[in-house]
């Protein structure tokens, strides 16, 4: 199969038509993009007067991932990259399969709300 630019347009036009993934998509971008303005607000003046920041504590050792606190855009980029793929190709793939589309679209969901817990313990961790 080949795909051009066309195509891509109406595979993405036709599902956003459907409901449940036109909504499911935008609660998954609203939820990553809320929580990254708090992640991003709450971890830059921390990291800014410290010099370094938290990324990992673990129950058993501690903590055991310092870095510089520029490192705090490396979490919600890698988020966006993977979450951002996983929507693309669950649009891309709707046409032809509607249940591996919304297999990815879950993961893509799925992704975000581990990215969510994860960003808060990261900011008990550091707060």
């Amino acid at each position: 199969m080949k795909w051009n630019a066309s195509e891509w347009k109406l595979a993405i036009e036709i599902t956003w038509d459907d409901d449940w993934l036109k909504w499911q998509t935008i609660g998954t971008v609203v939820v990553f993009a809320a929580l990254t303005i708090i992640f991003l607000a709450r971890l830059i003046p921390i990291g800014v007067q410290n010099g370094t920041l938290i990324f990992h504590y673990n129950l058993y050792l501690g903590i055991d991932d310092v870095r510089p606190w520029p490192w705090v855009f490396a979490v919600p980029v890698l988020v966006a990259v993977i979450a951002g793929i996983d929507l693309f190709a669950s649009f891309l793939l709707f046409r032809h399969d509607r249940i591996a589309s919304r297999i990815l679209l879950n993961c893509a969901s799925v992704f975000v709300v581990l990215y969510v817990i994860g960003a808060a313990f990261i900011m008990i961790v550091n707060g």
